[in-house]
């Protein structure tokens, strides 16, 4: 009601309002706006740099917390940073060593 003025039965959890590739439920759940593109969780880039380095980078919304996470199996995960906090910057990097052999897949998570 807020966002949008009235509630209408033709939106389901697929529905995209704003087109930002992300969906409303999945913005409402995250507490960002599903009637602004610009506040979408996104990563806006990865640079594999010298030494086994991978610097990633994501959008973030102020006061929000921010981990990221670590796999070699898409199945457990374990935190690599503490809970970082979103400062008045659009987005927000980290860089990992990828060490060892194997895959390495990373996912952050996002807390209000």
């Amino acid at each position: 009601m807020a966002y949008f003025g009235s509630v209408t039965t033709n939106r389901t959890q697929l529905t995209d309002t704003d087109h930002d590739g992300m969906t409303d439920y999945a913005e409402f759940n995250r507490r960002y706006r599903s009637d602004q593109p610009c506040s979408r969780f996104y990563f806006t880039g990865e640079t594999i740099q010298s030494n086994r380095l991978v610097q990633m980078q994501w959008t973030v919304v102020t006061n929000r917390l921010y981990q990221v996470n670590a796999s070699s199996n898409l199945l457990s995960w374990r935190p690599v940073t503490d809970w970082l906090q979103a400062s008045n910057n659009p987005t927000m990097n980290y860089t990992v060593t990828t060490s060892g052999s194997g895959s390495h897949f990373y996912r952050v998570q996002v807390r209000p």
